[in-house]
């Protein structure tokens, strides 16, 4: 990994554009057939905002404006529960962005958008993108790591994904994954949790971004666990 820019393949996303139609296809046929139903209840209104502190490590909340957000359409709406956005910032060190977005019930249609699609979206070209371990309470997980590019700035961004008990780090991933719990015949409940900083070094930036998300993870409530780790956690 290099702080040189390296554009994303269009074969490659042509290729995942072809498997993800038709695992779409088969997913929508399960979900019309099977008819998988809720696990999860909605979350009441303000408990995701509770849930994390506004206090992470040395990091304090400095405002909940200016970040990048999934296109606002009718199906994002019914994507998420709720949606956090918090800018953290600390002494001596970059000021850090912070999305969450919950929905307690994903089929094949009702998912969360990957920064691979809202930034695109919002006018940036990404590149750089790169698979990094992040720990997730006992667990090592895989996360995203990308650059984000508009107007000159640069975006380094940091994100992962729960569907039901996964933690897919592809889109294709993430669909399968609602595939298969909607075999099983379940809505699963999902979380993205998006950190990012404006930085042209991914060096500098990457290990500040996985420092916050082993912060955050320590810090929040038991709520917040059970919303980033499943119902099932403690």
């Amino acid at each position: 990994m290099t702080d040189a820019a390296r554009p994303l393949p269009d074969a490659a996303l042509d290729r995942r554009q072809f498997v993800l139609g038709g695992t779409l296809l088969a997913a929508a046929a399960a979900t019309v057939v099977l008819k998988p139903k809720r696990v999860v209840a909605p979350l009441e209104p303000g408990l995701l905002n509770a849930a994390v502190p506004k206090r992470i490590g040395p990091y304090s909340f400095l405002t909940a404006s200016g970040l990048v957000l999934p296109p606002q359409d009718e199906i994002t709406e019914q994507i998420y529960d709720q949606v956090l956005t918090r800018v953290y910032a600390a002494d001596g060190l970059l000021p850090l962005m912070l999305l969450i977005a919950y929905g307690s019930a994903q089929d094949y249609t009702l998912q969360a958008h990957l920064p691979e699609i809202c930034y695109p979206s919002s006018g940036y070209t990404l590149t750089d993108l790169d698979r990094v371990p992040v720990q997730l309470g006992d667990t090592l997980q895989t996360a995203t790591f990308l650059a984000a590019e508009r107007a000159g700035t640069v975006e380094q961004v940091l994100y992962w994904v729960r569907i039901g008990a996964q933690y897919p780090s592809t889109l294709t991933g993430e669909r399968l994954a609602v595939f298969r719990a909607n075999v099983a015949r379940t809505l699963p409940d999902g979380i993205l949790v998006r950190v990012s900083t404006i930085s042209p070094s991914r060096r500098e930036a990457l290990p500040q971004l996985q420092s916050f998300n082993r912060e955050l993870i320590s810090s929040i409530n038991p709520l917040g666990r059970r919303l980033f780790f499943g119902p099932t956690s403690q």
